[in-house]
């Protein structure tokens, strides 16, 4: 068991297994897995040298048990679901330039965005050092939407550019909280 603390908060891996192979150094070839409530990860990589690359896989994550870690000030809040698949990668180059690309899957997902519930949230995200990628299907006032669009993460303020769409949507059942009047 390791146990992680940041900010007060923490975290704790248990289960944890893996092997360091050391032979070729300064790089570090590794390869843990651990588990940390329900959630399952497995961490891979090279690391030492000039080039790095790290590789995570982690499932069955409930998203409640890290709202905790979000800061408050997010116009965006989690209210729940689960991340069923997150698979990031971070490479570094010899000038210690990173790069992050990755995927993540959402299922049952709750968000409160300025005010707006959106319930039911089933998607994919694909996401680099400098944009996000949104395809998702949801629900506000239990009307079916689908959600997509792109997050520009090159700012200081992040730009959100995002299309809703739905087949049947009454405006007035929504309008109430809606955050565009």
């Amino acid at each position: 068991r390791i146990n992680i603390e940041m900010d007060g908060k923490k975290l704790a891996l248990n289960d944890i297994a893996g092997n360091f192979d050391l032979a070729n150094q300064p790089s570090i070839h590794f390869d843990l897995r651990a588990k940390e409530n329900e959630g399952n990860m497995k961490v891979s990589g090279l690391w030492g040298g000039k080039n790095k690359a790290v590789s995570i896989e982690a499932d069955n994550f409930e998203l409640t048990n890290y709202l905790a870690y979000l800061p408050e000030e997010l116009a965006i809040k989690v209210n729940g679901g689960k991340l069923t698949s997150f698979k990031p990668t971070v490479t570094s180059d010899e000038d210690g330039h990173l790069d992050i690309d990755g995927e993540a899957l959402l299922l049952d997902v709750g968000l409160n965005v300025e005010g707006t519930d959106i319930d039911d949230i089933d998607g994919f995200i694909l996401f680099n050092e400098s944009e996000l990628r949104i395809f998702s299907r949801g629900k506000i006032s239990n009307q079916p939407i689908v959600l997509k669009g792109t997050t520009d993460l090159n700012m200081v303020e992040p730009m959100l550019n995002l299309e809703i769409s739905a087949k049947a949507f009454d405006i007035a059942q929504a309008m109430a909280n809606f955050p565009v009047k």
